[in-house]
């Protein structure tokens, strides 16, 4: 029908629809030029609403989610672009409606140019969001060194807590950032500090992403960090890695001298998590070399290594070693941050003309396709955000959260954090983690 009306109507159709997805979206022209890196509009721009007497209208302006154009501008990274927003005026401690700051979009999306010209305007390094993230956090979370030098030469802390208690070096272990856990470590930062769970950067740095095994490798070395430390459940990094199947850093763990035989308060060894896990490869590598066939979990509570017992060859569940799927199941617990390349999308980039307009996407943000950020269906809770883009289960916080691999946003991050089912609850399919997403 659209195609109809526009070849009736010609271009004046076509703009009139770009003006009203821009509406929509809350996108005024300001934030057009701002997001396309044009600062020769910026500035056109400000000297026509100065002219018209509302100087410094459109820098206030915000988006569907609370951005101004100077978050657009250095979520983009557009240096020039900033700096002649700042001078008309544009404040850059505005904040939108996930407690970003234009600092912390920079430093996610590791633009170290835009994270320095911020700080030199007055930009402050210790703000946090909505989840307690700093802007450190960002660009440890997504592995920028080069923020991180910035930031912490500013001042920023580097063991400052989140609100879940993980520090900057807990969320780039977590996400195998290598260097950003070498960088960090080099800093000063403790690699014993453990999150609101009792998790310390070595149970985190037990994930399977990619550079996982330097990151265990970086903090084993580090001053304090213990192989015994446990979290609330007692578990130790060895049974992290066993929940996830990851062979690679159970035997750099048993390597540095590891105890498998340690159980946690639920009396389970980790060889016990990886078989419930039905992790075939993570049980080959913890049966100790005399005996390849798994023993089953012990019905005693305590916490501590264990003497191990007679094997069997099949576990009380009736699960046998030659039964274990290859494929293995997601882990129970998910995460609230990604590998570095999975910054999700903030305003539609076809909405959003010029040459860099398309960079609004984020890296990989096609393989996260979940429901829209941008929705605008539903109905409103009376805080700005309609019903569809709530969380499924609380039904109240946005949905800041993207479920890994089936790329549906669903969840708030608090629920995302205390979840403890293994399946998406919109589509069913296994859950492997959870990657929050920032929206601009």
């Amino acid at each position: 029908m659209g195609q109809c009306v526009s070849a009736a109507y010609g271009p004046d159709y076509e703009a009139a629809e770009r003006a009203a997805k821009a509406r929509a979206q809350g996108l005024t022209p300001m934030h057009a030029a701002a997001a396309a890196g044009d600062a020769q509009a910026v500035l056109r721009l400000g000297e026509e609403e100065e002219k018209l007497g509302w100087p410094g209208r459109s820098l206030k302006a915000t988006n569907i989610h609370g951005s101004t154009p100077l978050h657009l501008a250095a979520f983009n990274g557009h240096v020039a672009t900033a700096r002649a927003l700042i001078a008309l005026g544009s404040s850059v401690a505005a904040v939108n409606k996930q407690g970003l700051t234009p600092l912390h979009l920079a430093a996610a999306q590791q633009h170290a140019l835009m994270v320095h010209a911020l700080l030199l305007a007055g930009a402050q390094h210790n703000v946090k969001d909505t989840q307690g993230w700093t802007p450190l956090h960002c660009s440890a979370a997504f592995g920028s060194t080069q923020c991180i030098d910035l930031l912490t030469e500013a001042g920023a802390a580097v063991d400052e807590p989140a609100f879940d208690g993980r520090t900057p070096l807990a969320l780039a272990a977590m996400n195998g950032e290598e260097k950003a856990v070498r960088v960090l470590l080099a800093l000063g930062a403790s690699g014993a500090t453990p999150d609101n769970e009792g998790a310390t950067p070595l149970h985190l740095a037990c994930k399977p992403w990619k550079g996982q095994e330097g990151c265990i490798a970086a903090l084993l070395d580090a001053e304090g960090v213990e192989l015994a430390a446990t979290d609330r459940m007692g578990q130790v990094a060895l049974h992290y890695a066993a929940r996830f199947g990851n062979s690679p850093a159970i035997r750099a763990l048993l390597g540095a001298g590891a105890d498998a035989t340690y159980i946690d308060l639920q009396g389970h060894t980790p060889l016990d998590v990886a078989l419930e896990a039905g992790h075939q490869g993570a049980v080959e590598v913890l049966l100790p070399p005399e005996d390849k066939t798994p023993t089953p979990p012990h019905s005693s509570i305590g916490a501590g290594p264990r003497t191990p017992q007679a094997s069997h060859a099949v576990t009380p569940s009736g699960i046998s070693l030659d039964n274990l799927s290859t494929t293995p199941s997601a882990p129970p617990l998910l995460d609230l941050a990604g590998p570095s390349s999975s910054i999700m999308a903030g305003p539609s980039s076809s909405s959003l003309a010029g040459p860099s307009s398309s960079s609004m996407a984020g890296p990989s943000s096609s393989s996260m396709a979940g429901p829209s950020s941008s929705s605008m269906a539903g109905t409103s809770n009376g805080s700005g955000n309609s019903s569809s883009d709530l969380c499924v289960v609380c039904l109240d916080n946005p949905r800041q959260t993207v479920l890994v691999p089936c790329g549906h946003r669903a969840l708030c991050t608090s629920c995302a954090y205390a979840q403890r089912s293994r399946h998406c609850p919109i589509c069913r399919s296994n859950i492997l983690s959870c990657v929050r997403v920032f929206d601009a």
